[in-house]
């Protein structure tokens, strides 16, 4: 599904495309060469992308060209975008997201362990509020970054944690 660590981004593009359909019922799938996207449109009709390596650089780079640049896109990218990021934080590597009635599972591997995770749509938004509200407008990047697990290259099962408990150490770390 790309490179570990840069899922933020990758998901928060395909969030924009899935918004730009009206998507429903979303799975995306990481095969050996290319990954998958699938949904389903109102009135029901199917639809599918696929993404090579050479794709995925290419939805990296336009995430990149994004930044900075406001809410971009609708519920999906910015739902995939927080999603993506804790991916990233918790270290997994993610097979496949599939949604379902009231957010994504997410099967992966972390630290050379099978991991199956549901992450809820409330938490999510929770989430990508708490990021909104954290991210730096004078230089403080740097802090928020030291503060978080996958800086440390320590992140593994035993950071797989509730998102309470995330949001928790989170707060506790930027109070330093």
């Amino acid at each position: 599904m790309g490179v570990r660590g840069e899922y933020a981004d990758i998901l928060r593009v395909i969030g924009h495309l899935l918004d730009e359909h009206d998507a429903d019922q979303v799975e995306i799938i990481q095969y050996e060469k290319f990954m998958t996207v699938s949904w389903r449109q109102p009135g029901g009709t199917a639809d599918q992308r696929a993404y090579n390596d050479i794709d995925v650089k290419l939805l990296r780079d336009k995430a990149r060209r994004l930044r900075g640049a406001g809410p971009v896109g609708g519920e999906k990218a910015e739902l995939l975008r927080t999603l993506g990021q804790e991916l990233d934080t918790q270290g997994i590597e993610a097979n496949g997201i599939v949604e379902e009635g009231d957010g994504f599972r997410v099967s992966g591997v972390a630290d050379r362990r099978y991991v199956n995770l549901h992450f809820t749509f409330f938490d999510l938004r929770s989430l990508s509020a708490a990021h909104r509200a954290e991210r730096p407008r004078d230089g403080t990047a740097e802090l928020v970054a030291a503060a978080s697990p996958a800086s440390s290259g320590r992140a593994g099962p035993a950071d797989l944690k509730p998102v309470s408990v995330l949001i928790e150490r989170l707060f506790k770390s930027v109070r330093l």
